[in-house]
């Protein structure tokens, strides 16, 4: 048989082959003749792994990549190389989510003022826009990276005695301001 054995192996198998370095997972990768050869078993975890960074929700991810909730976590609990990658992905996406947030406190995000409309385009239409800013998300940022001095103080003493009216009091345990009656 003529050829290099990767296209042998291509014809003979019907599997894609890509380099080391594209290969994340061990488990749905064969090596054959030191060649790294991806099987479907990983091609739908690398599909999620991708579409989980983007949304960082697993279900959308799981849909994109052909496969249920359940396959997903199921192989979560096998496959620790795919838990790994689980784990990077939802921090990646986390990431992206935390940017978006300093992004829209910080810089705004720019919304359409309607208004009349006159001359040739009368009418209602935008009229120009204005830059709002999120002062809330600004909030909650502050609170996560700074919370000794952004966390909301709240007093939780409690004076006075504390009792319980189900259980039977002891002779002589309240004090004598206090009468059992």
């Amino acid at each position: 048989m003529s050829g290099s054995p990767e296209a042998r192996l291509r014809k003979e198998t019907g599997w894609r082959i890509h380099s080391r370095a594209e290969s994340r997972m061990s488990r749905g990768v064969a090596r054959v003749n030191n060649v790294v050869v991806r099987t479907r078993r990983t091609k739908w975890k690398l599909r999620f792994v991708a579409a989980l960074e983007k949304t960082g929700i697993v279900g959308l991810a799981a849909k994109a990549a052909g496969v249920s909730r359940q396959t997903v976590y199921s192989h979560i609990k096998k496959d620790e190389d795919f838990a790994a990658e689980f784990d990077r992905a939802i921090e990646d996406s986390a990431d992206l989510l935390e940017a978006e947030a300093v992004r829209r406190a910080v810089a705004g995000v720019e919304e359409p003022v309607f208004g009349k409309l006159e001359g040739a385009n009368a009418g209602t239409g935008v009229v120009g826009s204005i830059r709002r800013y999120s002062d809330t998300l600004l909030i909650f940022m502050l609170k996560g990276r700074k919370p000794d001095v952004f966390r909301e103080r709240v007093d939780h003493t409690v004076k006075g005695v504390l009792l319980r009216w189900d259980l039977p009091l002891p002779p002589g345990a309240l004090p004598p301001s206090i009468s059992q009656s």
